[in-house]
């Protein structure tokens, strides 16, 4: 049985049915709505993980492939030539971190790990847990990174600290609005 409630109406009271109910239905549905996109979400970031890993390995392939008939042909011709070394220059890691939060959005500690693995941060080194560990503490502490109930990281509010930024902005000096 609905309950009901009375609104004066200028004549009496005017019965109302009992919407809570109805609400709750909607609040549910909207729910599962998250939930649909959240798993959406998920299959295409991983479709883009593996398209982006595929394509990348073919990449790494191509390049071997060009620096042996380089160093073949620079042998045959009488000049040996080292193979080409990898950019030496690089963020430093919690730079990286920011800002790959702040392209691609909310990350795991996982996640972070596997996109500086691709960028060849960790390569040959030992206790790469620890130090993904130590740059994230320093990063949140630093309020230019903020941790998730949900232990991924994501990069804060509009008004917390800029990309890179040191001190907050001074006071009526323009700043970009995402």
């Amino acid at each position: 049985m609905e309950a009901e409630s009375g609104v004066r109406d200028g004549q009496g009271l005017a019965p109302m049915r009992d919407i809570r109910d109805d609400l709750r239905d909607r609040i549910a549905g909207v729910e599962s709505r998250y939930a649909e996109l959240n798993a959406r979400y998920d299959e295409q970031r991983q479709r883009l993980q593996e398209q982006f890993r595929s394509e990348l390995a073919l990449l790494d392939q191509e390049k071997d492939a060009l620096t042996k008939l380089l160093m073949i042909e620079s042998e045959r011709v009488g000049q040996p030539v080292p193979p080409p070394q990898a950019a030496k220059y690089k963020l430093p890691l919690a730079d990286f971190f920011i800002t790959k939060i702040h392209a691609i959005g909310p990350l795991s500690k996982e996640e972070l790990r596997e996109h500086a693995d691709l960028a060849g941060y960790f390569e040959g080194k030992d206790g790469v847990g620890r130090i993904i560990h130590t740059t994230l503490m320093n990063v949140t502490s630093a309020g230019k990174l903020k941790k998730l109930p949900d232990d991924r990281y994501a990069f804060p509010q509009a008004d917390g600290p800029s990309l890179f930024a040191t001190n907050e902005p001074k006071e009526g000096a323009m700043q970009t609005v995402m």
